[in-house]
This record gives structure tokens, C-alpha cells and sequence, in this order.
């Protein structure tokens, strides 16, 4: 697998990055990208170029990739500052990261009740895996879990102080987005070394599509991570690919419109407090 970001957008604006960050890689006249509903793909007829669809990019079968696939990772990869992996929802994304680390002590803050169950299935299947709390000492932890925000209470954490913790304990630091995506927020910035979303929420936002997104920093664990999903067939399927595009398309428009709402409402409930 090669780079499937194209550098030119990396500076670029979030809501030109929604748009066109995925255009080089487009082999049709359509504006908006087609649907992918085959399962195989035919070899390029040149033998000497060996390619089809995209960039150095090769399609045979789609448990191990699609057209689709790319435009949407590629698309997430440069919004979110790193090398995006899609699955086939949040959950399955946070058990990925599980099985490619392999933590033996976990350091675990408030989250979303679905990820206490994903380590527990993950202690069922791995003996000895020890779950602490986040503010606990981080002794022998190798990975540490954070949600910021906090689902569903909302509460914001400080990435930046518990990667410094991490990182002296020699441990990585998974922060859960979901509820904070670009441009809210860029955990890499603040220290994060993989950041997870579930992208059913912000991302997808219309309440139709069921993904999930790993995000690492490096194209090369990018790379294992997809291996390991073309192995387990843990993607995502070609209408919830196309559905999940559709919706990064108007990514910033649609989190500037729900912080101006929720501004108000904070206003008019303060207000209200006050008057009470």
C-alpha cells in the first residue's frame, strides 16, 4: 500500500479538504463518485503499468480495497492529520487497535460504555490483561484509553497532560474523537499517537451509515492495521462508504452550524439559570 494523501491539500482549509482532498484520485467524469458494488476487480490490461483506479493503487477484491475505500480514507487522512484506516464501525476500529498492540495493562478514563465492553472481550480472549483507571499510576501500562469528550457527559479532558504521563511511562496514547472531530479537534497535536472515531456520529452525522476510523501517525502502521482488516474482513461496505464520503463533503459546514447552535442554547440556558 502506498501514500493515498495528496500533499497539496495538507495546508489547506477543512472545508476545501472535504471537497477535493480525495480528487486525485478519480478515474470517472463524475462530480459526485460512483457507488462501488463489485466484489472483483479486472487486472489493467498493460502489462507494464500493472495499475488500475487511482495512484499506485491496485484493485483485485474488495474485502482488501475498493475505489470507495480510498477516496474515504484518503479524505479522513487528510483532515484528521494522519493515516486514516476505516472499518466497519467504532467498535471494530477500537477491538483493531486492541489486537494490533496487544496492551498487557490498560489505562482506561471515563468513556463510552460499548469500548468497556470491547476490553472486556479483548481480557476474555488475552489472559492477564490488567484494566486501571486513567488516574491511576501509569506502572508497566503500555496503552493508555482517553475519550475527550466524554460520551455521553460531554466533559472535555486535557490530551496534552495525560501524553506527557504516557509517554514517561513509555505508554501510547489511543484518544477517542468522536464526539470533537477536525476541526474541533486534532489529538496529534496535543500528543495523541493513534486517535479513534466512531464515525456513525459526527463524521457519517445523518444518522444512516454504521463506520468506524483508526488514525495513526505513521503510513506504516497504517498499512499493518489494513492487512489485518483484509484478513478479518473487517471493513466497511461499499454504501456505508459512499454514504460516509457524502457526509465528509459537508463536514465543516455541519460542526460550525451545531457549536453556533449549542453556543446559543449554553446562552439561553445560563440566562434562564439566572432568571430563575
Amino acid at each position: 500500500m502506498v501514500e493515498i494523501k495528496n500533499p497539496l491539500y495538507n495546508t489547506a482549509a477543512p472545508s476545501t479538504q472535504s471537497l477535493h482532498a480525495d480528487a486525485h484520485l478519480r478515474v470517472t467524469a463524475d462530480v459526485t463518485a460512483p457507488i462501488n458494488v463489485s466484489t472483483t476487480f479486472e487486472y489493467a490490461k498493460d502489462k507494464v503499468d500493472g495499475l488500475n483506479y487511482g495512484i499506485d493503487q491496485r484493485y483485485v477484491y474488495s474485502r482488501e480495497g475498493m475505489p470507495m475505500f480510498t477516496k474515504v480514507e484518503a479524505t479522513l487522512s487528510t483532515l484528521t492529520e494522519g493515516h486514516a484506516v476505516l472499518y466497519g464501525s467504532g467498535l471494530t476500529a477500537a477491538y483493531s487497535v486492541l489486537i494490533e498492540h496487544r496492551p498487557k495493562k490498560i489505562a482506561l478514563g471515563q468513556c463510552y460504555f460499548g469500548i468497556k465492553e470491547v476490553i472486556k472481550q479483548y481480557q476474555r480472549l488475552v489472559p492477564g490483561v490488567q484494566v486501571v483507571g486513567i488516574d491511576c499510576p501509569f506502572d508497566k501500562v503500555d496503552l493508555v484509553w482517553l475519550e475527550s469528550p466524554i460520551n455521553p457527559t460531554g466533559e472535555v479532558v486535557d490530551i496534552s497532560s495525560y501524553a506527557l504521563r504516557a509517554h514517561a511511562a513509555g505508554a501510547l496514547l489511543v484518544v477517542d474523537s468522536t464526539l470533537a472531530p477536525p476541526p474541533l479537534s486534532y489529538p496529534f497535536r496535543q500528543g495523541a499517537d493513534i486517535v479513534v472515531h466512531s464515525a456513525t456520529k459526527y463524521l457519517g452525522g445523518h444518522s444512516d451509515l454504521l463506520a468506524g476510523v483508526v488514525v495513526t501517525k505513521s503510513a506504516k502502521s497504517a498499512d499493518s492495521l489494513r492487512y489485518s482488516r483484509y484478513v478479518l474482513g473487517t471493513g466497511a461496505g461499499s454504501l456505508e462508504c459512499w454514504l460516509l464520503l457524502r457526509s465528509l463533503r459537508t463536514l465543516s459546514i455541519r460542526v460550525q452550524q451545531q457549536s453556533q447552535t449549542t453556543a446559543r442554547l449554553v446562552a439561553f440556558l445560563e440566562n434562564a439559570r439566572r432568571m430563575a
